[in-house]
């Protein structure tokens, strides 16, 4: 797919027209850039469908791969902190 691995880090690399498009998966867990290198493919070949350039592509990718590492940290601290709370007493759900 369009993965590039630079040290411990993998990005979502895909050529639009003449330029490359790069941006940082933000994680080296291989399963997590899969599933969002999927995601970026699939929206990228939508923008470039509607004939979208790439300043505008590359701003919605970026919004698009932040949003997704945003919502993996959200769930995993919302996720340690139920844990958290079970462990000390403090849950009662």
């Amino acid at each position: 797919m369009f993965i590039l691995k630079r040290g411990r880090t993998y990005y979502y690399n895909k050529r639009i027209g003449c330029r490359i498009l790069r941006l940082s998966l933000r994680t080296s867990a291989l399963q997590i850039v899969r599933k969002r290198a999927a995601k970026l493919f699939l929206i990228t070949n939508y923008y470039r469908s509607r004939n979208m350039d790439y300043s505008r592509i590359m701003s919605l990718a970026l919004e698009e791969a932040e949003r997704m590492h945003s919502e993996l940290l959200t769930d995993h601290l919302s996720s340690e902190s139920s844990s958290n709370m079970y462990l000390y007493g403090v849950w009662r759900g």
